[in-house]
């Protein structure tokens, strides 16, 4: 049986890479988790990017042949065509109780279909929230169409989350309703801090 997982979904700009940052860096959770890192095809965006392990294409079809593939997710993305995917060996994270990462809806199914322990942390924003985050980080027309084809891409996608009737959790990350000040983002801190210590419980519970 393998360790729990916790899977952190929600559509692009929902703040999964933020939550999972959180969660890894939180002292109390030293030890407790460490992040499931899986593979992909895609260049990484700079030097020192360690989100994922990058791969060649070749050890895709490589693992492939060979079964040692959970799940994976073909993208055709504006400038390259890539895969990305999880093996029976990234779950052997040593010197930790549970596993966390942030994850697609078809990825997590695969992983509930394969594996035992799945648990599922639901981030959801506004739509027109999300896309306003993601539109801010855009420095091109090429990530621009990107950013567009995602949020279709995913509209579907998501809707397959009804599919999950247990083992989830549903944190609400909007701030769009909130006015901020000059000083920092200090009520969106709040939200932030009290959504760390309901998905920290909940983390707990379950390892």
């Amino acid at each position: 049986m393998n360790k729990p997982i916790f899977c952190i979904i929600g559509q692009s700009g929902a703040g999964k890479s933020t939550y999972l940052d959180l969660i890894l860096n939180d002292k109390k959770m030293k030890n407790k988790v460490k992040e499931l890192k899986y593979c992909t095809t895609r260049k990484k965006r700079y030097e020192e990017e360690e989100s994922y392990y990058f791969v060649k294409n070749d050890k895709f079809i490589e693992e492939l042949e060979a079964g040692n593939i959970i799940e994976s997710r073909h993208y055709e993305k504006y400038d390259e065509d890539v895969e990305y995917f999880t093996t029976y060996d990234n779950l052997n994270v040593q010197d930790c109780d549970a596993l966390i990462c942030a994850a697609s809806v078809d990825q997590v199914l695969a992983y509930i279909e394969k594996l035992d322990n799945i648990y599922v942390i639901d981030v959801k924003v506004d739509l027109k929230e999300r896309i306003q985050r993601l539109l801010e980080r855009a420095e091109t027309n090429d990530e621009v169409l990107e950013v567009c084809r995602r949020a279709v891409e995913e509209q579907e996608e998501y809707s397959r989350i009804n599919s999950i009737e247990k083992n989830i959790i549903h944190i609400y990350n909007d701030n769009s309703k909130f006015q901020f000040s000059n000083t920092g983002n200090m009520l969106y801190s709040l939200i932030t801090s009290a959504n760390l210590n309901t998905i920290e419980n909940y983390i707990f519970e379950r390892i």
